[in-house]
């Protein structure tokens, strides 16, 4: 008999696991315009997402905000780091790229509002 204790969802963490398998491969599956990636991209994937793989590694070059200024930079890693701590079972926030995620995110043409239809007729 299982419970709702028992579930995976019930935990922010766990919730966070399985979105982890999903997302992945949701994002592969529009990458690219459909491409399949080339042998070195394939490689570098690979080693980049080896568990082993050095952190250090990944983030020698420190990345830069486009959408958002310095203070709301700062205030965006705070949050997230705040939201989804490092601990014992894995990686925060700062570590998995969050930040730079949104950062991201937010400068596209629909996070600036460009796709909104504008033009009336507006009703008073």
């Amino acid at each position: 008999m299982s419970t709702m204790s028992d579930s995976p969802l019930t935990s922010r963490r766990g919730f966070l696991r399985t979105a982890a398998v999903l997302v992945p491969a949701s994002a592969l599956a529009g990458c690219e315009g459909g491409k399949q990636p080339s042998s070195e991209t394939a490689a570098a994937g690979s080693a980049a997402s080896a568990p082993n793989a050095r952190p250090e590694a990944h983030q020698a070059v420190a990345y830069k905000p486009r959408f958002f200024d310095a203070r709301e930079w700062a205030f965006v890693e705070a949050a997230t780091d705040r939201l989804i701590p490092a601990d014992a079972e894995g990686p925060g926030a700062l570590q998995a790229g969050v930040p730079e995620f949104i950062d991201r995110q937010m400068d596209t043409p629909y996070a600036h509002g460009a796709l909104w239809y504008m033009q009336g007729p507006f009703q008073q």
